[in-house]
């Protein structure tokens, strides 16, 4: 068991190596689900119908680098 001032430490937060990183706001997701979850989010926030998703990246590149 942790001691009392163990416990009372903010734990680091740390990415996995292997966790998928969202190329539009840089939220690391960890496994498929989390990362289709994610997709789908942005997806229904910018009203695109799914299966657009490389689509929506090229459009969010292009506004950052048109900038």
């Amino acid at each position: 068991m942790l001691s009392k001032d163990d416990a009372k430490k903010k734990r680091e937060r740390r990415h996995s190596p292997y966790a998928w990183t969202c190329p539009l706001c840089g939220k690391a997701c960890h496994g498929n689900g989390g990362q289709s979850a994610h997709q789908s989010w942005h997806l229904k926030k910018e009203g695109s119908p799914k299966g657009e998703w490389g689509e929506l990246v090229e459009r969010a590149q292009a506004r950052r680098s048109g900038s």
